[in-house]
């Protein structure tokens, strides 16, 4: 079975992300942030974020990497408590893959100097948004969980 997945990985495109797979969690002070991404399968890999914050849900988050014309794109949409999406209803936003490595990529956001860059080191992984401009790198430190 794990001989399959590998062959299936490395012919769909998605070898160079699916480092990211697993149930990643970390804490920030009374903030709570878990991220969940299911293996690729068929054309995507899928994941939900979670941040939570003295108890309460702050916001979720769905996304999916999807091989587009041979280009892995990631797909994002942010959701507060109840399922209210911050984005207009077909509003998702888009990220092309940018560059990869040993246990590392970076998406850059269409239409924005906007970085997304997951590095993972043994059982950690460090998910960094690089706001161009704006203010400092903003990671989010995680550790697997399972």
């Amino acid at each position: 079975m794990l001989l399959m997945t590998l062959a299936l990985l490395a012919a769909s495109g998605f070898d160079d992300v699916a480092f990211m797979a697993g149930y990643w969690r970390g804490e920030m002070g009374p903030t709570v942030i878990e991220e969940v991404w299911l293996p690729p399968e068929g054309d995507a890999m899928h994941s939900v974020f979670r941040m939570v914050r003295g108890g309460k849900t702050a916001f979720t988050e769905f996304q999916s990497i999807e091989l587009r014309e041979g280009d892995l794109v990631l797909h994002l949409r942010h959701f507060h408590p109840g399922l209210k999406a911050w984005e207009e209803a077909d509003g998702a936003l888009r990220w092309r893959i940018e560059r990869t490595g040993p246990n590392m990529a970076v998406f850059r956001q269409q239409g924005a100097e906007t970085r997304l860059e997951y590095h993972r080191e043994g059982d950690r992984l460090t998910v960094t948004l690089v706001k161009e401009g704006k203010r400092q790198p903003f990671p989010f430190r995680l550790v697997r969980e399972f």
